[in-house]
């Protein structure tokens, strides 16, 4: 299978790869637990899950970082929360 973007089929589909992936990132504090809502920052969270919700699959707007391929589905953004966002984006030259 060919690497495509992924949009969950139902809630309980949404709920499992926000389980697998979103709760576990480092790039949204409140999806993660790490703060509540209302306490974070703008670039505390994750603008990716919004969108999936605003945006139909084939829509320009939607995320391609949601993608499913033969490995299965993935969000190619994921940072692990014990990793720093400032380190998955900003890497040093040579790196």
């Amino acid at each position: 299978m060919a690497e495509k973007k992924y949009r969950p089929g139902s809630a309980v589909e949404y709920d499992l790869f926000k389980g697998d992936w979103c709760r576990s990132c480092a790039a949204d504090s409140v999806i993660n637990g790490m703060k509540q809502q209302g306490s974070c920052r703008d670039d505390e969270r994750c603008l990716i899950v919004a969108d999936s919700m605003i945006y139909n699959i084939n829509d320009p707007g939607y995320p391609t970082e949601w993608i499913i391929d033969e490995g299965g589905s993935r969000c190619t953004a994921f940072v692990p929360v014990t990793e720093s966002i400032f380190r998955k984006w900003f890497k040093p030259a040579g790196v």
